[in-house]
């Protein structure tokens, strides 16, 4: 009796570490699954807005336009040099930047926005009047 509980938890526990490693394998691929292979339509593309471009925005705004159809149109920072940065990344000289948030969240051909902002101090309230302002200029389908 004990060898075939050994044998069924065995059996258990092979076909659960196989589903596993059949799931890690599909789901986490490197490369994205519904991803078009090449350029996307004008349509097709999310457009973007980028608040914050310091240590954490750089990093999110360099990810972000590597993926396909994914394009950022504004950034916004209280820094001159982030500006440049902006610009740098997206290696797009003429990429509108601003120091006013608000200029970005007015803007109806922006899809979304991309905040990388402090969570401590008084800019942690940033998000209280921008999500209000965004909802209401949100454009439909």
């Amino acid at each position: 009796m004990s060898a075939d509980t050994s044998r069924r938890r065995f059996l258990k526990g092979a076909t659960a570490a196989g589903s596993l490693l059949a799931a890690k394998t599909v789901l986490l691929e490197s490369e994205t699954a519904f991803a078009a292979p090449g350029p996307t339509a004008a349509g097709d593309r999310v457009r973007f807005g980028m608040i914050g471009i310091g240590m954490q925005g750089s990093n999110l705004l360099r990810d972000s336009i590597s993926l396909p159809g994914v394009e950022c149109v504004g950034a916004a920072d209280l820094w001159d040099g982030r500006h440049t940065l902006a610009r740098e990344i997206t290696d797009n000289p003429a990429l509108p930047v601003t120091r006013r948030y608000q200029e970005l969240l007015a803007r109806a051909d922006i899809d979304c926005i991309v905040a990388a902002v402090p969570t401590i101090g008084t800019s942690a309230w940033w998000w209280m009047p921008a999500m209000p302002a965004r909802t209401s200029t949100a454009r439909s389908p």
